[in-house]
C-alpha cells in the first residue's frame, strides 16, 4: 500500500506562477522503484528532486495530461519525499487554475494548498473542486486579538 500527501505551494506574479508539490510518500508491504504521476500540460515541471531518483522522464498523457514516469537506484519501503517544481501561465481570459497532480496506483492521496502573492497583489478565489477551505494563520490570529480589523 502507498499513502501520500502533497503539499502545493503557488507563488502568482503578473503573468507567471510557480508551482512546488511536495509530496510524502509512505510505502507499505512491496517496496516501489517507479511511480507514475500526471500533470495538466498547461503546467511545464521544471525539475523534479528525490533521494535516490535515478530519473525522471516527462510525455505526452491523457488529453491535456503530461505524463511523469519517475524511477529510483534502489526499490524503497517506509517514507520518501518527492519535489516537483513548475510554471505556469493564466489562461485566456487572465484566471490562473492552479494545477493538480495525480499519482497513480496509490491507495489514498490527500493535500493542502498555499496560495503566495507579492505585496499589492490581490488575489481572488473564484471556483474550487475537490477544496476544503482551511482557515489562515494569518486569519485565526487576527480573530484571536481583541479589537483586531
Amino acid at each position: 500500500m502507498t499513502f501520500a500527501s502533497t503539499a502545493f505551494g503557488v507563488f502568482t506574479a503578473p503573468g507567471e506562477a510557480t508551482w512546488t508539490a511536495r509530496t510524502q510518500l509512505n510505502v507499505f508491504g512491496r517496496p516501489l522503484d517507479q511511480l507514475e504521476c500526471d500533470v495538466p500540460s498547461s503546467l511545464e515541471i521544471t525539475a523534479v528532486e528525490s533521494p535516490g531518483l535515478e530519473a525522471w522522464q516527462l510525455a505526452d498523457g491523457a488529453a491535456g495530461r503530461t505524463k511523469i514516469s519517475l524511477t529510483w537506484r534502489q526499490s524503497f519501503d517506509g517514507s520518501r519525499e518527492i519535489v516537483f517544481h513548475g510554471v505556469f501561465s493564466p489562461d485566456r481570459e487572465g484566471r490562473w487554475h492552479v494545477p493538480n497532480l495525480v499519482l497513480k496506483d496509490v491507495s489514498a492521496h490527500t493535500g493542502s494548498l498555499l496560495l503566495e502573492r507579492p505585496a499589492g497583489i490581490r488575489l481572488q478565489v473564484l471556483a474550487t473542486n475537490g477544496v476544503r477551505p482551511a482557515e489562515s494563520n494569518e486569519s485565526a490570529a487576527s480573530a484571536t486579538r481583541p479589537n483586531a480589523a
